[in-house]
């Protein structure tokens, strides 16, 4: 006959399984907070650099010089967000032609959204002084039937009207801009992301903010927000509130967020952008 175990054995047997399980149990939780933790940081770094991105490309086509930049504060941006691009089919005091917004068009317009009132046209002329960029406002946009003179087969045209009894020569090459807000604010899920407004002319305000990245570190009274803009001049020399828009050549970005814990602890990452503007 096999000899079984002996009552004292399973004792002993089953209570150093028992610490071995323990022990295995806590080492794995251990392991899963810290997979959890770095699962939870590579998300946080994730958010802020979509944050910055998205901040360098809105101000990739901006130009200081040109009056883009409407306002500069610590948390909040106003530019003017370029929608399209384009050339004029043929100008007459106050109306330009120019091509339909289409993929047969696409060589000569592309927008991101069509023109319409409130907007600003930019305009590059030529003379025998050089080249010049001239601002007009959009007071409307109709589809037009009249041909493209300049470049003769476009099918559609849009004739675009503008406050300024000024005719655009044909061929200048045109920018479509439009005001947009960046800012940092708390949404209504009690969160704070980087928004995004653009503008309704026919209210005369911009519209509902949305989240374009985040969420961010709250702005407090004391503790510095998730988001601070800075503005350098052409120098490098950090420029002091209030900002002149026509002087900034470059903007400071740092966006913050905190990375949760099984603790409860959250420290902050962050991430520092410089972009510099075109001149």
């Amino acid at each position: 006959m096999r000899r079984g175990f002996a009552l004292h054995e399973m004792i002993v047997s089953l209570t150093v399984m028992g610490v071995i399980l323990i022990i295995a149990a806590h080492f794995s939780s251990r392991q899963l907070g810290f997979l959890r933790g770095m699962s939870g940081a590579a998300t946080v770094r994730n958010q802020l650099t979509e944050s910055t991105a998205t901040i360098a490309a809105i101000l990739a086509n901006v130009h200081p010089a040109a009056g883009d930049i409407l306002l500069a504060q610590d948390t909040v941006l106003e530019v003017r967000l370029t929608t399209g691009i384009g050339a004029a089919c043929a100008g007459a005091p106050g109306v330009v032609v120019i091509p339909a917004g289409s993929e047969e068009n696409a060589a000569l317009a592309a927008f991101l959204d069509p023109p319409r009132g409130g907007d600003r046209l930019d305009a590059l002329l030529a003379d025998s002084s050089g080249t010049t960029w001239l601002s007009f406002q959009i007071v409307g946009v109709v589809s037009s039937e009249q041909p493209c003179a300049a470049f003769p087969g476009v099918p559609g045209t849009m004739a675009v009207a503008i406050a300024e009894p000024f005719a655009v020569p044909a061929r200048a090459p045109l920018r479509f801009t439009r005001p947009f807000r960046l800012s940092h604010y708390r949404s209504a899920d009690g969160k704070w992301y980087l928004g995004g407004r653009d503008w309704n002319e026919a209210d005369q305000r911009f519209n509902t903010v949305q989240p374009l990245a985040g969420p961010l570190r709250a702005r407090g009274a004391e503790a510095v927000g998730g988001l601070t803009l800075r503005y350098l001049d052409r120098h490098g020399a950090f420029l002091t509130a209030p900002v002149e828009p026509r002087q900034v050549a470059a903007v400071s970005i740092v966006v913050r967020a905190p990375v949760s814990t099984l603790r409860g602890q959250a420290p902050d990452d962050s991430v520092v952008t410089i972009v510099a503007l075109r001149p």
